[in-house]
This record gives structure tokens, C-alpha cells and sequence, in this order.
């Protein structure tokens, strides 16, 4: 999963004819790329092809040819955008920094029981999306209030994790995107559930079951945040010790130029939930003691 493909840094326009790219990209699958494979943006190498294409005889062939391999079309990057939007000039959505206070506001328009919903059809289409893009994944992240009891686990956070294996059970893109620029991961990390207030353990359950499934660890939500950049502050202590284990980079930085320690450390200045501060110091030492930099790059300075 990590690392960019060949077809990430194709140029399209060295070809002179359509025939000739094509014929590249059937010998590229014939010789096993993952066009699977995603930017740390969440970008296909399709969303990278259609920024430099021109004509549309040419972009229709290219999709034509993709929609039979198993790289997914429809996919959306960080920004929200399709392959198709990309070649339309549609502009990347608002890239300011989104509050949590509106990301968590998001559910307010879709009910628990209409996300549930999306969950229950999943046998039926496995591409079922809510109105906000979320897949059967982010939409179990999503879902506030406890779970029903499963029969012989009487714990509702059981009951969502028993859900999850169900969902990964089927063939969908673990790191499908929503419309604000989230994967499942991202989300399960950031959205507290009810349950989770008083063991953020469970939190890391879904985590692991996420990247034991294929969740990638790069890829950044709207405001360029990893998942672990979200982990640490807000303070998730169990979920930093396993996106740890997965490799996630110490020191990605996000939009606003800043590394994990440094987005915990803005958060703490920053943030209004002075009850999650203890948590976040004890993140911060975690990331602190294997190596990570509190740099704020786009100032040249570290604290």
C-alpha cells in the first residue's frame, strides 16, 4: 500500500496516439500494478491522469479501460473529488481547517437508523452510500448511540465490532472516502461513540481490524491529517499504540505545516476540551519517545 505506483507518474501526454496508452496501461496490468494502489491524498492514479488530459475522446477511453480492471472509477480523493470531477475542472472543495465541532455535526443529517440502513443493505450493494458518501464503514462510525446487544455479548461496543467483521467480510473499499474527506479509519479515530466514553479501548479494536483489512495508515483526511495525527490529539493513547505498530509515519506533516506532535500541541493550545489534555500529553510522550519531531514547518520553527 505504500508508495506510488508506476501509473501515478505516467505522463499521459508523452503518448501520441490514444492506441499507444492504452496499450502501456494493458501491459502494465498484465504485468501485475495495483491499480488499486492511492497517493497519501487518497488519489488514484486515474485522478492523477485526468489532471493532464485535454480531450475528452481521450479521458473517455482511459475510463472505459479502467472500469474493467479493478480500480475503482467512482473513487473520491481527499477533497471530495472523482476522477471524473478532476477532468470536468472541478475545483478542490474548501481546504480551510475543519472544526471537530463540524465534522461531529455532520451526523445531524442522517439519522443513526438511516446510517444503520446503509449497513443492513450491504449484502444487497456493497457501493451503498448515505447522502454525506459514506460507505457501509463510515457509516458504522458515524452511528452515535449504542448498538443493539448481539446475543451472548451483552457490551454494545461488541455489537458494532461484530458489525465491522461483517462489513469487511465483503468486497469494498476499505479506504473509500466520504464527502468530507474521511476513510473509515479516519473516523472511527475521530467520532466518539457513545460507548467509547468510558473505555476508548474499543476505539482500537476497530482500528486494528481496519488495518488488518487494508486500511491505509498515509492517507490524509481534509486537512491533511493522518490518522494518527487525529489519535494524538484527541488523545486516543490505545489507537497510537497500534496505528504505531502499522508503521504510520512520526512525522507527516499537514496542511497547516505541522507534524503530529506539533498538531497535539496546537490542539492543546487551541482546543476547548481541557478534559482530554492529560490523554493527548500522554499521546504526545508516546510519539516524543519513539523519534517524533514538534515542528511547525510552514514557520521554520520547532517548539
Amino acid at each position: 500500500m505504500h508508495g506510488l505506483s508506476i501509473l501515478h507518474v505516467l505522463n499521459v501526454n508523452s503518448f501520441q496516439k490514444v492506441d499507444q496508452l492504452i496499450e502501456f496501461l494493458t501491459w502494465a496490468v498484465r504485468k501485475g500494478v495495483n491499480v488499486r494502489q492511492r497517493s497519501r491524498d487518497g488519489q488514484t492514479a486515474l485522478h492523477l491522469m485526468m489532471q493532464h488530459l485535454g480531450e475528452k475522446r481521450w479521458a473517455d477511453r482511459i475510463f472505459d479501460f479502467f472500469s474493467q480492471t479493478e480500480l475503482d472509477i467512482e473513487a473520491r480523493d481527499r477533497w471530495g473529488l472523482k476522477a471524473r470531477d478532476i477532468f470536468r475542472g472541478e475545483k478542490r472543495g474548501h481546504q480551510k481547517r475543519i472544526s471537530a465541532q463540524a465534522l461531529n455535526d455532520l451526523d445531524l443529517k442522517q439519522k443513526d437508523q438511516d446510517m444503520l440502513q446503509i449497513v443492513n443493505n450491504l449484502a444487497q450493494d456493497p457501493l451503498l452510500e448515505d447522502s454525506w458518501g459514506r460507505n457501509a464503514l463510515g457509516c458504522l462510525a458515524y452511528i452515535t448511540r449504542p448498538m443493539p446487544d448481539v446475543p451472548l455479548l451483552h457490551q454494545p461496543a461488541y455489537a458494532r465490532l461484530n458489525l465491522l467483521f461483517f462489513c469487511l467480510g465483503f468486497d469494498m473499499d476499505v479506504n473509500h472516502y466520504d464527502m468530507s474527506g474521511s476513510t473509515a479509519l479516519h473516523s472511527f479515530v475521530f467520532k466518539p461513540r457513545l460507548e467509547e466514553y468510558k473505555d476508548e479501548l474499543t476505539t482500537a479494536h476497530f482500528v486494528r481490524a481496519l488495518i488488518n483489512a487494508g486500511a491505509d495508515v498515509r492517507l490524509r483526511d481534509r486537512n491533511g491529517d493522518t490518522a494518527l495525527h487525529l489519535a494524538c490529539k484527541y488523545g486516543r493513547i490505545n489507537c497510537v499504540h497500534a496505528l504505531l505498530h502499522a508503521r504510520s509515519d512520526l512525522n507527516a506533516v499537514n496542511d497547516g505545516g505541522r507534524t503530529v506532535l506539533a498538531e497535539a500541541r496546537w490542539w492543546l493550545e487551541h482546543g476547548e476540551d481541557t478534559d482530554a489534555a492529560a490523554r493527548v500529553q500522554m499521546c504526545m510522550a508516546e510519539i516524543h519517545a519513539r523519534g517524533g519531531k514538534d515542528v511547525l514547518e510552514n514557520q521554520n520553527q520547532c517548539y
